[in-house]
């Protein structure tokens, strides 16, 4: 993902690191001044990558989500063509291009493919991702995050990517054609989005 000189500066000003610890059974101390009240879910159009998606607005971001994909399967075993859904959360209704809140979420995965790469949010630190089969169908289609990305302390070093939420989804030719919706969304008590009007979807259909 490739963010301008603008986004990055403006990181370090709107971005809310939350201070709370994920225990394993909910994510505490969230109050109605601290919880997320708006979701944006987009598809990320990886830009210069090796999986580069020419299906998807090259500007879709945050503020200008592209929510729909045709994409092509990838071969079995293989991700070849895997897709990248990226993800913030806004303390009110406007919107910007990283996060300016941060929370617990959920990727939850419907239809074909699977969730394919859940990353930990700051990789050997104590925020937490958990990937996991939603319905014991033999296909990974939960991931949970305790917290956006974030590689080092806000405002100092941060990367493209931090203060964003990040999945990959994939499908492949051993498995059917159809349509994958991905919803995703604020949930601290890691258990789903049920219980929840903040969220986003994006949905791919797999060729």
């Amino acid at each position: 993902m490739v963010l301008g000189a603008l986004a990055l500066s403006m990181m370090t000003a709107t971005v809310a690191s939350a201070s709370h610890s994920y225990d394993g059974g909910g994510y505490g101390g969230y109050g109605d001044n601290d919880e997320p009240r708006k979701a944006v879910s987009y598809i990320n159009p990886d830009v210069g990558a090796a999986t580069a998606n020419p299906d998807v607005d090259p500007n879709s971001n945050c503020v200008n989500p592209d929510r729909y994909d045709n994409q092509k399967r990838s071969a079995p075993g293989s991700t070849a063509n895997n897709v990248h859904n990226d993800a913030c959360f806004f303390k009110g209704y406007s919107t910007g291009p990283v996060s300016d809140i941060d929370a617990p979420a959920t990727f939850d995965s419907f239809g074909v493919g699977v969730i394919s790469a859940c990353p930990d949010p700051d990789g050997a630190g104590p925020k937490v991702a958990r990937l996991s089969d939603r319905n014991g169908d033999g296909r990974m289609d939960r991931c949970f995050q305790s917290s956006y990305q974030d590689k080092g302390v806000v405002g100092v070093n941060d990367v493209a990517g931090d203060f964003e939420f990040h999945a990959r989804m994939n499908n492949t030719t051993a498995g059917a054609a159809g349509q994958q919706k991905v919803v995703w969304g604020y949930d601290p008590q890691a258990n789903g989005l049920g219980d929840t009007y903040v969220k986003s979807s994006i949905t791919i259909n797999w060729l």
